[in-house]
């Protein structure tokens, strides 16, 4: 009778190996135990902090604000609408772009949509904004409010 099995050191004859397993084994290197950790972290740490934006608008913090444009959080090219657009129930006072008080004939008004906006050209009292930072401030109040109860919103941006 003939055995596949050599003695061990223990003197114990030592189960064959399955030639599969044994390939297996083989194959398996610390080299590339190495290379699939490095890729799976190349590829994970960068998905793992990459962060959803929420593509919902910005929720202004007054009731009486639906939206302003620019938006305050990205960067806006010059030619762009200053402007804003109020809730149904409320008025339109006054629009002031870095503290410069727009005329009423320079604006674009919407009264459907109670939206108010300006926009910088040549026979507007401003012509063009320069690269950088810019506040504009809407002025507003309850339909049929008296002065006293006219509010303010501001927001700034940057243009290029």
């Amino acid at each position: 009778m003939t055995t596949n099995s050599a003695p061990t050191s223990h003197g114990r004859f030592a189960r064959p190996q399955n030639a599969r397993w044994q390939r297996i084994r083989e194959s398996i290197t610390l080299r590339r135990i190495l290379v699939s950790l490095v890729l799976a972290l190349a590829v994970g740490v960068p998905l793992a902090f990459t962060v959803k934006e929420d593509t919902a608008p910005p929720v202004p913090l007054d009731a009486a604000v639906a939206t302003v444009f620019p938006d305050p959080e990205n960067l806006q090219l010059r030619q762009s609408d200053i402007g804003i657009q109020l809730r149904n129930t409320y008025q339109f006072v006054g629009l002031a772009i870095d503290k410069y008080p727009i005329p009423e004939d320079q604006l674009s008004v919407v009264t459907a949509l109670n939206q108010y906006t300006f926009t910088a050209g040549p026979d507007k009292d401003i012509t063009e904004f320069t690269p950088g930072r810019h506040c504009a401030s809407a002025t507003f109040k309850p339909l049929n409010g008296t002065d006293d109860q006219i509010r303010t919103k501001t927001w700034c941006f940057e243009f290029h």
